[in-house]
């Protein structure tokens, strides 16, 4: 029978300080898990729900896999006890509600300071768009171009 945490004795810094402890389980049961979890810091802890954060939006999709979280919460009872929820937000933003775009403003026709599709690759896809700013701002290329 899972006891339950101890109200005000843990807190995110303790499992900080428990983490190295908690990820040498996890490593026993799955080296993949233990592996994603090094990408991963506690971000809070509120009663039971412990809160990680990653840096981009797969690695929060696999390190939140049940079958990682459930790794997880299993070896926050050996080293901890009680029982557990595992959330995992993008680092910088919660997981639940992305950040709303703001609406684009018209480009005015007579401005020829702006390239002609600045701004339009921001509301299609915010992958494209950084792509785009370090291939024009940097001078970047993808990998796989073997052009010069």
């Amino acid at each position: 029978v899972a006891k339950p945490a101890p109200a005000g004795v843990i807190d995110a810094a303790a499992i900080r300080r428990l983490w190295p402890e908690v990820l040498d389980i996890v490593k026993q049961a799955s080296r993949r898990t233990r592996a994603l979890l090094d990408n991963a810091q506690v971000a809070s802890l509120d009663g039971d729900q412990l809160t990680l954060s990653a840096a981009t939006a797969p690695l929060v999709k696999m390190i939140g896999d049940d079958s990682n979280t459930e790794l997880l919460r299993s070896a926050l009872a050996s080293v901890v006890g009680g029982t557990w929820r595992v959330t995992v937000e993008l680092a910088g933003a919660p997981a639940a509600e992305p950040t709303p775009q703001a609406p684009q403003p018209e480009p005015d026709p007579r401005d020829d300071s702006r390239p002609a599709n600045a701004g339009d690759s921001a509301a299609i896809d915010p992958e494209a768009d950084a792509l785009s700013l370090l291939q024009s701002t940097l001078g970047a290329r993808p990998l796989d171009d073997h052009s010069q």
